[in-house]
């Protein structure tokens, strides 16, 4: 056999989402889809809040003069509302993209865990098979406690955590951009807010990115180590039984349990420290945002204002939550760049290939394993369908 030359045993974070979504069900299509849907649902909730500020203004001039003086008599809504009221053409129009926004909600979830869901089986799929066709060498070189780990603790965060996290992501992070845009048409000045807030975030991430990178590698190299140890103890507890060496065993797992803990500590305080700046940050700009809405609520009028004053506060919460799932994301995205490692460019074992030993040694063996790398991908000395058809009863095997 070929030695498996493993230089790494993970993808980047970038190579990561790649596969991810090249996993993607029906060629990328569930994906494309599943974004357009995310985009029309939350646009349809924003053209509800814009028309619910034209009504409040009565901005199309629907209104008799009894409720609106500026309109001359005679003012009755536009078409195709000719036959109705002011009230009902204001409400029929805003409970066209409040429904739509209510009902597009359901396929928004079901098309986004079609799409999650569906590319973590093939990746699970691909990276099983993998390991079961990998070059004995493969295993010399990886720790087992690695690969019981990615099959059962990143499987588990990849199909749950995972899919969780950049749900909400997705969900909060457009609620704040539409709320930005939203905000920044009605007071101008919130949008030189708002991008210094994006600019802070950016600093703070800065920071956070190389640190939570490091602590992700030290998670999950110091859980392999902890359950690969459990794994072998229990597999050889008979031998360490006939040894007595227990108690060694036993404080050599603590130790381990003791250091994943810390990295596990070091993580989440990390998180922590993250959502504690962007929630300063995010009541920075909301008081700004206050003061400015204040004093201006002469120019602005009481609907504006109100407008102003809620849009901010969602902001604020969903800016927080965004920067936290981002964060998350970041950190569940390990078990994607663990298992898409062995789905993509685990090097497998290829076909056995006779060769002809006529001119070369005749002690020589006359088989050849073959090891094809990227997951399996047929190479220059692949024969289709496996093994060739005059694959040999018996063989040499030489010790030298």
């Amino acid at each position: 056999l070929e030695k498996s030359k493993a230089k790494k045993t993970h993808l980047s974070f970038v190579q990561a989402c790649i596969v991810w979504v090249n996993n993607s069900p029906y060629y990328y299509t569930v994906f494309i889809a599943t974004f357009i849907v995310f985009l029309a649902c939350q646009t349809s909730r924003q053209i509800s809040d814009w028309w619910l500020r034209q009504w409040t203004t009565d901005a199309k001039g629907w209104y008799g003069p009894d409720k609106n003086p500026d309109n001359p008599p005679g003012t009755k809504p536009d078409f195709p509302y000719e036959n109705l009221s002011a009230s009902q053409a204001y409400i029929i129009t805003y409970a066209i993209p409040a429904l739509f926004f209510i009902f597009s909600m359901f396929p928004r979830g079901w098309w986004f865990h079609w799409w999650t869901l569906g590319s973590g089986q093939k990746i699970h799929t691909k990276a099983v098979h993998n390991v079961l066709y990998a070059p004995l060498g493969f295993f010399l070189q990886n720790p087992v406690g690695e690969l019981l780990q990615a099959f059962t603790r990143d499987q588990d965060t990849m199909d749950e955590n995972l899919v969780d996290s950049w749900h909400y992501l997705g969900i909060y992070g457009l609620i704040m951009l539409s709320t930005v845009i939203t905000v920044s048409t009605v007071i101008y000045y919130f949008s030189v807010f708002a991008g210094v807030l994006i600019i802070v975030t950016g600093l703070i991430m800065w920071y956070y990115l190389p640190c939570a990178t490091k602590l992700k590698g030290q998670i999950v190299q110091t859980k392999g180590a902890l359950v690969g140890l459990v794994a072998e103890t229990l597999e050889g507890l008979d031998v360490i039984q006939a040894f007595d060496k227990k108690d060694f065993f036993v404080e050599t797992a603590l130790v381990r349990n003791d250091l994943h803990h810390r990295t596990v500590y070091s993580g989440d305080s990390l998180n922590l420290w993250l959502a504690h700046r962007c929630d300063f940050y995010g009541a920075i700009m909301v008081l700004a945002v206050s003061c400015f809405a204040v004093g201006m609520k002469e120019e602005l009028g009481a609907a504006t204002v109100g407008l102003a004053f809620s849009n901010t506060m969602q902001m604020l919460v969903f800016y927080t939550w965004s920067v936290r799932f981002l964060a998350e994301s970041l950190f569940n995205m390990s078990s994607v760049e663990k298992l898409g490692w062995l789905a993509e460019e685990l090097d497998t074992e290829g076909a056995a290939k006779q060769v002809d030993n006529s001119n070369s040694d005749p002690e020589a063996g006359d088989l050849k394993i073959v090891v094809a790398p990227k997951g399996g991908k047929k190479g220059k000395d692949m024969e289709d369908g496996g093994a060739p058809k005059n694959w040999p009863s018996k063989g040499a095997v030489t010790f030298n």
